[in-house]
């Protein structure tokens, strides 16, 4: 006879991701919403990118404000569009999905109060996936 066990309907909290789907929407997971404020009011962001370093950088609207740069809105489940960054970017489709996982604040090369999300399995040594 096997023994049962019980499973809880509550999952331990991941580190904060966002990811370009396949439906060309960027998705941000619960907690990188936590992170960027999203839940706290203003529900706009802006999208960065460093191409050099495979990372997407992420600001709330609230905090940074480049000139000339209308922002991204994020709907209640995490989503907002990602064809302009897509087609800016030249990412092909057939690449999707991207995940982007949380690396950290680092104002050095970004603007203060900006995130940093680094492209999973990115080798910068070798500069493939």
């Amino acid at each position: 006879m096997s023994e049962l066990r019980w499973i809880t309907s509550i999952t331990p909290r991941n580190e904060p991701y966002v990811v370009i789907d396949k439906h060309l929407r960027i998705y941000f997971s619960i907690t990188s919403q936590e992170l960027l404020g999203l839940n706290r009011g203003s529900r706009f962001v802006h999208l960065g990118y460093d191409h050099a370093n495979k990372r997407l950088i992420i600001a709330p609207a609230n905090v940074v404000r480049p000139a000339n740069v209308k922002p991204h809105r994020v709907d209640k489940r995490g989503y907002t569009s990602a064809r302009p960054f897509i087609r800016q970017l030249g990412i092909n489709e057939s690449e999707l999905p991207l995940k982007y996982d949380y690396i950290g604040k680092d104002y050095t090369d970004y603007p203060q109060g900006s995130f940093a999300f680094q492209l999973e399995n990115y080798d910068k040594d070798d500069g493939r996936l």
